[in-house]
């Protein structure tokens, strides 16, 4: 089914004054399109407000708990912290993405595990708390939704970079050539389209991805090329 929630009194939806806000955050661009809404009736506006929420939260957050880091290190910091991969597994946790409002060929194509459409819903959910409640109600969401990475920050240092870094380090210690990305397969429509991308190396695809964007694709070839590699 393109809608899967019932209600918004559904998870967080019921913690909402006006609920029309979460409902709005939950809504993808193709669900709009199967019923002829206007494109603005989407999550992608709070998405854009609710990154910027997001980012100052964070950013205010490692500048209180390292005061001796400098511009680069809390940049680095703050950038493991509101990645895709990092915001879609909190989305999973939270169980949005069973909440997501989307068209039925998006649906049928699996857009809604996707990474980047799961960051986006948690950003306009955040986006909808800011509007709905304010910004230290948006921060309280945030300190308790992202409390693990945070403490894993605060133990570890900033969390694993982009896997296609970590696929390139790796292959170079192993005195390998650098993976290169190729396009294997597009589906969907154009406004939500699915890349299925592989990573070569040395004409030899070592990992296959799939994603939203070539990049987001891209990295999740990256990521099953490193845990088929490291795992020999």
């Amino acid at each position: 089914m393109g809608d899967r929630s019932n209600s918004t009194d559904s998870l967080l939806g019921s913690q909402f004054r006006d609920p029309s806000l979460f409902r709005l955050a939950i809504t993808h661009r193709s669900f709009c399109n199967e019923h002829e809404l206007d494109a603005t009736q989407s999550y992608e506006r709070l998405e854009f407000l609710g990154d910027a929420v997001l980012e100052l939260a964070i950013s205010d957050r490692l500048y209180g708990l390292f005061p001796h880091d400098d511009e680069g290190e809390l940049t680095k910091s703050r950038s493991s912290l509101v990645r895709d991969e990092v915001l879609a597994r909190v989305a999973r946790r939270l169980g949005l993405g069973d909440l997501i409002r989307v068209g039925r060929g998006f649906e049928d194509s699996g857009g809604r595990e996707q990474a980047s459409v799961l960051a986006a819903v948690l950003e306009a959910t955040i986006a909808a708390i800011y509007l709905d409640k304010g910004m230290e109600a948006a921060r309280e969401f945030i300190d308790t939704h992202m409390a693990s990475e945070l403490a894993g920050i605060i133990q570890g240092g900033p969390l694993p970079e982009n896997p296609k870094s970590r696929l390139q380090e790796f292959l170079q210690g192993q005195g390998q050539t650098a993976p290169q990305y190729r396009q294997v397969h597009r589906e969907g429509p154009d406004h939500s389209p699915i890349f299925t991308m592989e990573a070569v190396v040395d004409g030899e695809v070592v990992g296959t991805g799939r994603g939203g964007s070539k990049s987001e694709a891209e990295r999740d070839a990256a990521a099953a090329a490193l845990q088929s590699l490291e795992g020999v």
